[in-house]
């Protein structure tokens, strides 16, 4: 049995490691928080560094906050990069800019190992589900033998082919997700300046738009103020970031993702790190006039 190892155990990666361990794989785990690592003291083999993780597993799975990190432990002796040998595989998870794929993937050829996006759609709930989507690309060889690892938090899994396009796919819904429910904040103020009851409101949304907003949640939590958690604010305002800095690359014109980028910038410094659709209650309250005016 390979053994699998997993950079990375804030929020929704520590839906993926339960899941890993709830499929009976063979599980090896890091994070640099020791009350993170703790949480699974017993149930799972804890590494000690990135190195060691890399040095006992198989397979290494990175899902972290910061996409730079990603860059860092891939490519230093202090992170992975030395103890890579011939027939390991590294995927990452979480999303980080897609022109560093071709870098990260020839860096790690060198010591013979396999680098795969494979990053994953999905709210926190729909990974605990096991109902998460997650996009590959790279080899065909390591995606077949990601595959029954990927399965175990995932419902869905799209081969993107060889030629590393999985990410940048992973950007490009994430802007839409972020134009949804900014676009549905801006809605919900338009219809309650006018009196709508917004129960009857989120009914009609539900039908005419579908019943979840991306990553699992209702229209009728959203709008009654009750979301399960299921993105963070700032976990989508960093994709949405990376989209930016990819079209930038590209020379692709996304003209609304600059107004996203502020909106989602200011709901985050205003509110704490809430779930992404506080950014329905945050657009609606600009319409709100201010006590006294």
């Amino acid at each position: 049995m390979k053994t699998v190892g997993l950079i990375g155990l804030e929020g929704p990666a520590a839906k993926v490691a339960e899941r890993l361990l709830g499929a009976g794989h063979k599980v090896v785990l890091w994070d640099k928080s020791k009350k993170l690592r703790d949480a699974f003291k017993g149930r799972a083999e804890l590494a000690e560094s990135t190195r060691d993780l890399a040095q006992r597993a198989d397979v290494l799975l990175m899902m972290l906050p910061d996409p730079n990190e990603v860059v860092e432990i891939c490519t230093t002796s202090q992170g992975i990069y030395d103890s890579m040998k011939p027939g390991k595989i590294v995927a990452v998870l979480s999303a980080s800019l897609p022109s560093h794929s071709i870098q990260l993937s020839e860096k790690l050829r060198r010591r013979g190992a396999a680098f795969v996006e494979a990053p994953v759609i999905g709210g926190i709930e729909e990974i605990e589900r096991g109902s998460a989507i997650t996009l590959v690309s790279g080899g065909r060889a390591a995606y077949q033998e990601l595959l029954d690892v990927l399965k175990s938090f995932s419902s869905r899994v799209y081969y993107m082919g060889e030629g590393f396009s999985a990410m940048a796919a992973k950007l490009a819904i994430s802007l839409m997700a972020a134009s949804y429910a900014e676009a549905l904040g801006e809605a919900v103020a338009l219809a309650s300046s006018a009196g709508v009851d917004i129960k009857a409101f989120a009914q009609v949304v539900s039908s005419v738009c579908g019943e979840r907003l991306p990553f699992g949640i209702s229209v009728g939590e959203v709008l009654d103020g009750s979301p399960r958690p299921s993105v963070s604010l700032s976990t989508l305002l960093t994709e949405l970031r990376l989209a930016i800095a990819t079209a930038d690359e590209r020379n692709v014109a996304i003209p609304s993702a600059g107004l996203l980028n502020g909106l989602y910038t200011a709901a985050l410094s205003g509110g704490g790190d809430a779930d992404y659709t506080a950014i329905v209650g945050f657009v609606k309250g600009l319409s709100t006039p201010s006590e006294g005016a």
